[in-house]
Formats: C-alpha cells, structure tokens, sequence
C-alpha cells in the first residue's frame, strides 16, 4: 500500500481481478493493476469527497462527489480531469453513477438525475424525478430502480420520462439497494429498516410503461430515536450548563504533548461538545463511548496529538465522512459560495512549539459556506438538529466556532447549541441573535449526521 494517512474510502470500481479503482475522501482515487499488491495515487482534490466511481465503458471511468464535483477519465485511468457539469448539478451532492443499457446516470441530492447515451461525452437533467433525495440506484433490464429519503423508492422503465414511486416509511432514509438473484429486491436503511420488494410491468390498455411496486416486507429495527435526536439529547444531558473551558480534551500522557484526559464529561468547548456528544450519542453511553470518541477526535482512531483532527474543515469533516455528512451545498443551493485558503499546519503546530518535518501547509484548500449575509434565508430549510461550522475571516483556517442547530419546538426559532467563551457555559441561544453579534464570522458550513 502507497504511504498515505487513513483517508476514508467510499467506492471502488474494478475492471478484472488486476485492475481496478478505490476513491474518497480528498478526493483521493488510488489504482491497482495487479490485483491489490500494490496502489498509486492517481488523483487528490483537498476538500471534496468523492462518493462514487464507476466504469463507462472498457476505458473511460466517471468519479463524482460532493458539492457537484465529477472528475473523469478517458484512457483507463492513466490521466483524469473534471469533468464541468455545475450547469446540470448546481452545488448538489452527487452520490452514485449507474449504468442501463447503453445509458450511464450520474445521481445525488436535489432530485439530481443525470442521463448520457455516449460514456459520458454529453449529459442531460431529468427535470421531473419525484425523490429529493437520491442514495441508491440499480437496473434490471429496462427497469431503474432508486431510493432514498423518507422512504422512497421510485421506478422508471422509460428513461425518466414516467415515474412510478412508494414511499415504505416517511421516518427512515433508504441508503442500500440490491437486486436478488431472482426477480425481486432488497433496500436498506437507517432505524434498521430492510425492505424486501418487487417491481412488476402494468398491465392494462393505457398503462404505457407504468410499473407496480409490490413491497413484500418490511423488517424495522428496536424504535427509538434518531441518532441526531439522540445527539441533540445528550449534548442537553450531559452538558448543559457546564463550564466552557478552552481545549479540555487531550491524549492523557499517551505521547507527552497534551496530558488532560481523553473524555470530560463537566465541561466543554465548542468541538468537544460535539465530539462527546456525538460519541454519546452513537455508544448509547456504554462502554464502547470512549473508542468512538477516538475514531472521532482521530485519524483512523489512532490516539496522538499529531493524529487529532485539529482544522475543522480540512481534517475533521473529511476523517469524519463515516458518520456525517456536508450539506452546505444541499440546504444552502444557489446561496452557497466557494472559497478557497491555505491550511497553515506549521503555523499551528509551531505555536505549541512544534517543529514536525512531515508537517506541511495545505495551499489552495476549497470548501463551500453560505454567507453571513444570506443565512438568514435558509433557516426555513433546517428540519432536524445539524452540526454547523461558522467561517471566520482569518486566512489561514476555515473554522471560528461550532455548534448545534436545532429548531426549537415550541418557538419554531432556529436556536446554535454551543459552548460559548463569553457566557463561560454550554446555553441555548437564538441563531439570528448570535450571528447578529459575531463580527469575525463570514459564513456557515452544515453538516448532517447519517441516521
């Protein structure tokens, strides 16, 4: 294997046993041609993820990702460029490439439907597909198949032109679709829900190319809440109200940098509020909190300052992909903007008296917010608690602050869970209120937690 950090992979693509593709997050898409034995780097993009990537054609390779990033290659994987489709995908995350026959679809969130009849060298937008959120897709001869969000599943035998859907449980997200080797299907989704179903031809004088979707069973797990309900409840459980103290966390004498303790549960600052509480959250406050919490503050869950997530943007929401989610670009649309600046690493690490050679600067580290100044006009967007990033105005790091967003329900208010520096404790406060006194912030980035 190449000497690379943990990066969270998401996809691969193989051709035959030698050859193939794995891609994720920092862009990242690493090759093999003999059969795992060895991997290169082909391709790295800091700051987008990518989700899906998948064969055309004997020689052409589609790769796509988050905030509408496709990248593609058209001789086996040897050179790659972007592929500009923002004309077609907006800022959307784009989640998976299927292939139909002669058609290749690239999907994702927003109702993106993409269609091409040529491996990719022209595309089109469906404009009528009646899921928002679109996680899954395969095909079985004429017949597409997608779900997604609130328990949809949707099917067309005409290329998008008629829709057929059904929605199994408005509660749940169907992330899995697999297609058995008989006729039917199965979907997998979060509250441990797997949906066994059949889509069959209508039959009748004018039914053209409708379909039935016949659902044979639906298998839920124990009930109980979502875990972004349950983070929300632990964040309220265990600290509100507790001191802020600056920095509480450490690695407890592991390596001699940052002694203090691995887990604190009597105070917090604005990351490890949403660390423990997310490990909270997940463990369901067993024994299993402190692992997770790791994997969380961690590359790759290896306890070591020089291992910790220390830039929001450009380390933890990349190393975290496993469990959220960025949805700036989705909630956000065409409020969303682009920025781009250097991570100063040595900057950091020299400010705790560090001088580590393998510690670099990131130049050119993109990302996507919404603006100060339009945030206001998202708010009615914001359904279930999210994580949200406020972008400060300093040039060499992204983040200025964190917290939760959550929608009060007696209010309607959206409100910022946090740990606040000025108020010295974890509080409640309206977000219009805290914005409207936050001078350094130039923006928020959201983030989703996968249920």
């Amino acid at each position: 294997m190449p000497n690379i950090p943990p990066f969270n992979l998401h996809a691969c693509a193989f051709k035959n046993k030698k050859q193939g593709f794995v891609a994720g997050s920092d862009g990242i898409i690493l090759t093999t041609r003999d059969g795992g034995v060895h991997w290169e780097f082909c391709h790295k993009k800091r700051g987008l993820t990518i989700f899906a990537i998948q064969y055309l054609n004997d020689t052409t390779i589609y790769a796509v990702g988050e905030s509408g990033y496709v990248v593609a290659s058209h001789n086996d994987g040897r050179q790659w460029r972007e592929v500009k489709l923002d004309s077609l995908t907006g800022l959307n995350n784009l989640y998976g490439i299927g292939r139909s026959g002669q058609a290749c679809i690239i999907y994702g969130s927003n109702a993106t439907w993409l269609w091409s009849n040529d491996a990719g060298e022209s595309w089109f937008r469906k404009q009528n597909v009646p899921l928002r959120q679109i996680r899954k897709m395969c095909s079985a001869g004429d017949q597409i198949i997608a779900v997604g969000d609130s328990g949809m599943i949707i099917t067309t035998a005409d290329f998008g032109e008629n829709w057929d859907t059904l929605s199994v449980a408005p509660d749940i997200t169907l992330y899995g679709l697999s297609k058995d080797h008989d006729s039917g299907f199965f979907a997998a989704g979060s509250k441990g829900t797997i949906v066994q179903f059949n889509v069959t031809r209508a039959k009748g004088k004018g039914q053209g190319n409708r379909s039935s979707i016949v659902v044979l069973d639906v298998s839920k797990g124990a009930k109980g809440n979502s875990i972004s309900d349950a983070f929300l409840k632990a964040s309220e459980t265990y600290f509100m109200g507790k001191p802020y103290v600056n920095d509480p966390l450490g690695e407890a004498f592991q390596d001699g940098v940052d002694d203090d303790p691995r887990f604190n549960l009597e105070c917090a600052d604005c990351v490890t509020l949403i660390e423990q509480s997310l490990a909270l959250a997940l463990s369901g406050g067993k024994e299993d909190f402190l692992g997770i919490l790791d994997r969380i503050r961690y590359r790759g869950g290896a306890v070591s300052f020089f291992n910790r997530n220390h830039f929001f943007v450009a380390d933890w929401i990349p190393h975290n992909s496993w469990i959220v989610e960025d949805v700036t670009t989705v909630i956000g649309g065409s409020y969303s903007e682009r920025c781009s600046r250097t991570i100063g690493r040595t900057k950091f690490f020299a400010s705790k008296g560090m001088t580590i050679p393998q510690i670099a600067d990131i130049p050119n580290y993109e990302t996507y917010f919404i603006p100060f100044k339009d945030a206001d006009k998202i708010l009615s967007r914001i359904q279930k608690p999210l994580i949200v990033v406020f972008i400060g105005n300093q040039d060499w790091l992204f983040a200025r602050h964190t917290g939760i967003l959550f929608k009060d329900p007696k209010s309607g208010e959206i409100m910022i869970r946090h740990a606040s520096s000025l108020r010295m404790r974890v509080v409640d406060q309206d977000l219009r209120e805290y914005l409207s006194g936050s001078k350094s912030i130039v923006g928020i980035k959201l983030l989703q937690i996968y249920e």
